[in-house]
């Protein structure tokens, strides 16, 4: 149950999530992994065990970036609901999409950009449009503008 904190717009993103289907899921996760630049390189294995072939690997900085250093001003400007927000979109997240037949790698998308969207959302006053856009995009790309 989420808290009664949370703003209306962010309460319903929230929500959101809880009902995803696949097909929405696989929008949301690949809009934020073609985001990420996912590249995978071959593993050594004097370093990981045998059975993992590759390491996936971010290559987009500046969404990296964007997202320290929108947490950190969550942080700094005292916004633990907005955090507490985020953190509830990704756990819906992750519980709606467990058991879909879609990707590991989109599943694992649609959970960073639900709660990457939560956050920009919750936070959206004191951060600039840059940042607002680059993680939003890809809940706006799933189901239109906010």
């Amino acid at each position: 149950m989420s808290r009664d904190v949370y703003s209306a717009e962010v309460q319903a993103m929230i929500e959101r999530t809880k009902e995803l289907t696949a097909e929405e899921a696989e929008t949301l996760g690949t809009a934020w992994t073609s985001q990420e630049g996912i590249s995978y390189d071959p593993a050594s294995f004097l370093s990981l065990h045998h059975w993992m072939s590759e390491i996936p690997h971010t290559q987009n900085l500046a969404l990296q970036n964007t997202w320290q250093h929108v947490s950190s001003v969550a942080t700094v400007k005292g916004r633990p609901d907005e955090l507490d927000a985020a953190i509830e979109a990704e756990k819906a997240t992750e519980h709606a999409v467990r058991w879909m037949s879609i990707t590991e790698l989109a599943k694992a998308g649609a959970v960073e950009a639900a709660r990457s969207a939560v956050l920009a959302v919750g936070v959206r006053d004191v951060i600039d449009d840059a940042a607002y856009q680059l993680l939003v995009g890809p809940w706006q790309k799933a189901f239109g503008a906010l």
